[in-house]
């Protein structure tokens, strides 16, 4: 992949974490925080692993789309969790 594609990648993998941020808040309010950061930490160890032994363009959309959903799953849970604990 050229460093042009990559940023492409990356520009649309972050503007996808932020307008996740509001469902993910909201299903952490329905199923709890702390599930919802387990799940999203589960998910991005599992993208960070992807990117490890992946070696096509295929793979790297794949493990930044598992890592967006990831990070909007652990980004407002766990600061909402550390505030009313």
């Amino acid at each position: 992949m050229s460093l042009a594609q990559i940023y492409f990648m990356e520009s649309l993998v972050l503007l996808g974490t932020i307008f996740l941020q509001v469902p993910t808040g909201a299903l952490a309010d329905l199923i709890g925080r702390k599930k919802t950061v387990i799940f999203g930490s589960i998910m991005y160890s599992i993208s960070i692993i992807w990117f490890s032994f992946g070696n096509s363009p295929l793979d790297m959309w794949g493990a930044n789309i598992l890592c967006m959903f990831g990070i909007s799953f652990c980004d407002g849970a766990d600061s909402a969790f550390l505030y009313v604990h």
